[in-house]
């Protein structure tokens, strides 16, 4: 197989940021697309090829594809998802692409009542049946999602979040590790992978973990699922997000996510980063107003 020469669609969020870095470390030429121009600043830092690509636009789409062997598609969360998704899986093909990596959700299923996971499960639905060579990504829920809670934990030490139950975080580092791994590797098969973080953790551990990383006790208060979407309100997200993202977190408590997997560490040869060091490495995210006014939460991820 020709060397990799990837296209990250979606670079300018954490996981594709950690994604470029990686691949960039590992000296491969890399193109990424932007949709807004605020976008540029984060991407002209990662010292790739760029490209202007808007998801609604096949034709920018296919343009950014082309001369690339593999596609990264890294999607935002929006209530389009599902048809930017089948959109690029389209543009994909017709490029001639050899790869298409998918970067999905652990939950997703066509079935899910939650509409988040069930758009993913339309995405990957259609790239099984697009005859492109492809791979999906499955991460558990990042550490990096208490970023949209940091406000609450600087002020008044306390985390709150319609979740109850265990589930095997991942930190966005890794998967951007894995992600570059995956863009990579030299099959030519299909493949399905699940990655979580080393254990599964409930948000009680979480809270007393990272109270005693950053010198504070800070209390997890569970919201009731008929509570959540006011919970992400109170986060700063649009009315639509707090309500996918309700949802959501309706479907990771449900029991279903909470074993840990090998996937991380049989492909990359390491062990997945601890909640431990993720608490330790965004120790001032954790402890000053200001870093928690400016933590990105727009970036974040589910």
């Amino acid at each position: 197989m020709s060397a990799a020469y990837p296209l990250v669609m979606g670079a300018s969020g954490l996981t594709g940021t950690e994604t470029v870095r990686r691949l960039v470390e590992a000296k491969t030429e890399v193109r990424v697309t932007y949709r807004e121009q605020a976008e540029l600043n984060t991407l002209r830092e990662l010292a790739c090829e760029i490209f202007h690509a808007d998801y609604s636009e096949p034709e920018s789409v296919a343009k950014a594809m082309k001369d690339v062997n593999r596609v990264v598609l890294i999607l935002p969360i929006a209530p389009n998802m599902a048809e930017w998704g089948k959109n690029s899986i389209n543009a994909a093909k017709q490029a001639g692409v050899e790869r298409l990596i998918l970067l999905s959700n652990v939950a997703a299923s066509r079935e899910s009542a939650a509409e988040i996971p069930r758009m993913h499960g339309d995405v990957i639905h259609h790239l099984q049946n697009s005859g492109l060579t492809h791979t999906v990504v499955r991460p558990a829920p990042y550490f990096q999602n208490l970023f949209w809670s940091t406000i609450t934990i600087v002020r008044w030490k306390k985390l709150s979040l319609p979740l109850g139950g265990k589930l095997p975080h991942i930190d966005v580092r890794d998967v951007g590790l894995f992600l570059s791994h995956v863009v990579r590797e030299d099959s030519k098969e299909n493949r399905d992978y699940t990655i979580t973080g080393p254990e599964s953790l409930t948000m009680f551990r979480m809270a007393r973990t990272l109270g005693k990383e950053v010198g504070s006790n800070i209390r997890f208060v569970p919201t009731p699922a008929r509570a959540g979407k006011q919970c992400f309100r109170d986060m700063g997200l649009t009315p639509w997000l707090c309500d996918a993202i309700n949802g959501m977190y309706g479907e990771y408590d449900s029991g279903k996510y909470d074993k840990p997997t090998r996937d991380f560490a049989n492909l990359t040869g390491k062990k997945p980063i601890s909640f431990e060091r993720f608490a330790a490495d965004y120790y001032n995210v954790f402890t000053s107003d200001k870093s928690a006014a400016e933590t990105p939460i727009g970036r974040g991820a589910v």
